[in-house]
């Protein structure tokens, strides 16, 4: 049985947050026989499990993109300007 994400998530804890996600991913992924489903549940789940391997050695930053991508600082559009 999955536990409720939002309780765990609310607490404001990112590791916490992530093993529950991690938890609930692969509880959808053991219970689904779409493999339209199961692609995109393994590809989140493998990418929550680096990122909590990315914790435990003590990186902070997010450059595997799991929490979307930011824009560049000082970026602008392809051909525009100079």
């Amino acid at each position: 049985m999955r536990k409720p994400l939002v309780p765990v998530v609310s607490a404001g804890d990112t590791r916490q947050s992530l093993e529950a996600l991690r938890d609930y991913l692969a509880d959808a992924l053991d219970h689904t026989d779409s493999p339209r489903d199961q692609a995109p549940l393994a590809a989140r789940l493998a990418a929550v499990l680096e990122k909590l391997d990315d914790m435990k050695k003590g990186g902070d930053d997010d450059s595997d993109g799991l929490f979307g991508a930011a824009p560049a600082v000082g970026s602008s559009a392809p051909g525009a300007g100079s």
